[in-house]
């Protein structure tokens, strides 16, 4: 993908404009970047809350969303079984 020729991520207007106006092929690349980058989430939703939603209203609140939930499963996973919900293992549990 070509991230407007930026060299480590994405730009922020490289990924509005992924959403607002890209295809497919696009976005299945955006969100595989996104879920193998994490660090990168925080930058993804702070342009996604100011992209332009006139190409495919919904693409945008769905990657928010879809950004979300990697964070969620990041969390979950970073969970041992036998720590309560809310508490990591940094913090303390098992």
């Amino acid at each position: 993908m070509d991230f407007d020729r930026s060299t480590k991520h994405p730009s922020p207007l490289a990924v509005a404009n992924i959403v607002c106006r890209g295809g497919t092929e696009d976005w299945r690349k955006l969100y595989w970047y996104l879920k193998e980058n994490p660090s990168f989430r925080p930058t993804a939703l702070k342009a996604l809350a100011v992209a332009d939603n006139e190409g495919f209203p919904g693409c945008v609140i769905l990657f928010q969303d879809a950004i979300r939930r990697m964070d969620e499963d990041d969390m979950a996973a970073s969970r041992s079984p036998d720590t309560p919900p809310g508490q990591s293992c940094q913090d303390g549990g098992t």
